[in-house]
């Protein structure tokens, strides 16, 4: 007897000993596992190179989230200050058109006072009416200048709700890449993801 078959349908020393001992029915099974064992290794030698590229393509990525990042506490910072002087602006002509309008009214009582005093004094009477309707018209102006800054205000306020929404839309993005990340160095190290 040879000691091992030559072909498939020959049988030799070793077939014979394995028949005996049991282990010639085990065979096919060891095959099928080392050929399984070969699929996963060629599976995770591409999840591997996968991973890698996937970091490769993170760490590019990296800088420009970084100065996405930057871009956006800048106009965030922006939009406040530009915030802050309209708010100024706006409390300013609040307090000139206050004051205005205490002396309008000042003026107005006044007129009345000196029209009845001297009602025979026209002459003084119409410079003060002049007087009272230049004042209106100042009055007027300043309530147009101040409805302009309380519009600018108005659209600053959404121009900020706008770099507020655009904000978290980056931090979600960023949040989105990090997990991104956080699941690509996983399958690089072979850890589960949680």
């Amino acid at each position: 007897m040879k000691p091992k078959a030559v072909n498939e349908h020959d049988e030799g020393l070793l077939e014979y000993l394995e028949d005996i001992i049991g282990t010639a029915s085990l065979k096919t099974p060891i095959e099928e596992a080392g050929k399984l064992a070969e699929d996963f290794n060629e599976e995770r030698q591409h999840a591997v190179t996968r991973a890698r590229v996937a970091e490769k393509e993170r760490d590019a990525l990296e800088p420009g989230k970084r100065e996405a990042e930057e871009f956006v506490k800048q106009e965030n910072e922006l939009a406040r200050l530009k915030n802050k002087y309209y708010q100024v602006g706006a409390m300013k002509a609040q307090k000139t058109i206050q004051e205005h309008e205490e002396e309008v009214s000042q003026i107005t009582k006044k007129l009345e006072d000196e029209r009845s005093k001297y009602s025979g004094l026209q002459q003084e009477i119409d410079e003060a009416e002049v007087e009272h309707k230049k004042l209106a018209e100042e009055h007027k102006k300043l309530g147009e200048t101040c409805n302009e800054e309380l519009k600018a205000m108005a659209a600053l306020e959404k121009e900020d709700i706008k770099l507020q929404e655009n904000r978290k839309h980056f931090k979600a993005k960023i949040k989105k890449l990090r997990k991104q990340g956080d699941a690509v160095s996983c399958l690089g190290s072979g850890r589960p993801m949680s």
